[in-house]
């Protein structure tokens, strides 16, 4: 019993230090930012966009956990843009490849790579319940909540585009002159929703005698704010297309604006998530 005891102490020596051998090298790696190397470690590090850099690092311990996983603790040292040195603990959890008879390991998750602050939808994805403050997630887990997160940002994105696109709505246009080159007018638009709109612009399509569109060209409606609530005339001329038969008039709503309306918006209760993999609003 005495001979297995040591057996195996040695057996679990060895693992951690070929665990430790395949996480220097991977931070080696890290440092070099080679991508190939590091993926070729940590096949699924691919999934971390944003991950803290490293100019110096050491390991600092490793332990045996169940299913044949090691950890290992490493302390990662990056001098700023600032200046200032920042220091991280890298946490790496290894096992060796299934199927193939090797000392080497392959790394599986880690804590404390993924910069999981630095990506611009970490706040939405706290309001919203994504990332609550309770839980330790590893880097991957936290790359799954954001992807959900994400998911989540271009789902309310589309539904505020609609409602948009019900609310603020060209209720009057007028056509004062016309000639075989330009047309001028106005038109009015009333703003029925919640939101203050800047820099908003209008589209005019033209469509031929079997409603193909066959060109647009657009404006600005104002290049200051629409407030919730209120109306704005504004005038309008354009190039009449002598092949149009109809044209409609049409508001451009920016994408990227929308996406930072809900990106921002204070009335998350941190209830969103929950929700949303509940299959109330969409199966995952």
């Amino acid at each position: 019993m005495f001979f297995l005891i040591v057996l195996l102490s040695a057996c679990q020596k060895n693992g951690r230090e070929d665990a430790e051998a395949t996480a220097k090298e991977f931070l080696g790696a890290l440092k070099e930012q080679d991508i190939g190397k590091m993926t070729a470690l940590y096949p699924e590090v691919s999934n971390i966009e944003i991950f803290y850099a490293s100019d110096t690092s050491y390991i600092e311990e490793s332990f045996q956990l169940p299913k044949e996983l090691i950890q290992v603790n490493a302390v990662s040292k990056y001098v700023n843009e600032e200046g200032e040195q920042e220091t991280h603990m890298i946490v790496l959890f290894l096992q060796k490849p299934v199927g193939k008879y090797t000392s080497s390991y392959v790394i599986l998750d880690s804590f404390g790579l993924c910069s999981a602050e630095s990506y611009p939808h970490y706040q939405f994805a706290r309001n919203t319940g994504c990332i609550t403050e309770e839980e330790q997630l590893t880097d991957q887990q936290s790359i799954r909540q954001l992807k959900i997160a994400k998911d989540l940002l271009f789902f309310y994105a589309k539904q505020l585009y609609q409602e948009l696109e019900e609310n603020v709505q060209i209720v009057r246009s007028t056509i004062q002159e016309q000639d075989s080159d330009q047309a001028k007018g106005h038109a009015l638009v009333q703003n029925n929703s919640d939101y203050t709109l800047p820099d908003l612009r209008y589209i005019i399509v033209y469509y031929n005698d079997k409603d193909q569109e066959i060109g647009n060209e657009g404006g600005w409606v104002t290049q200051e704010a629409l407030p919730s609530g209120k109306a704005i005339q504004f005038e309008f001329t354009t190039n009449f297309n002598q092949e149009a038969a109809t044209a409609a008039f049409k508001l451009d709503f920016d994408l990227d604006l929308i996406l930072q309306f809900v990106l921002e918006d204070d009335i998350y209760t941190g209830n969103e998530y929950h929700q949303y993999v509940s299959k109330e609003y969409v199966d995952i």
